[in-house]
Parts: structure tokens; sequence; C-alpha cells
């Protein structure tokens, strides 16, 4: 579950819930407990691109 929704940069970066209470580690980084499937199944987090 995502707590607060992503907030989406002009270049396609996504700005994820800035103070989280759900962040862990893991492989010695922090990183969102609600997006940790994709490091699991993908081994990075799914990219955003802006539309042309």
């Amino acid at each position: 579950m995502i707590i607060q929704p992503v907030n989406f940069e002009i270049d396609g970066r996504q700005d994820m819930c800035d103070c989280c209470p759900d962040i862990t580690v893991h492989e010695g980084e922090l990183v969102w407990s609600c997006r940790l499937e994709e490091l699991n199944k993908y081994g990075a987090f799914v990219q955003t691109v802006p539309k042309k």
C-alpha cells in the first residue's frame, strides 16, 4: 500500500513520500518499503519517463 501518492518531476523523476514513516533498509540503503517488491523483482525501482 502506498500511503502518499508519488509526485512526478518534469524530467520524470519520482519524489516519494517525503519523511516516510515506513522507510526501510535494503542492502545497506534506505528505500521505500511500499516499493520493495520492485527491487526484489527487477533489481531497481521502475522508472517513469515524460510522454512524447
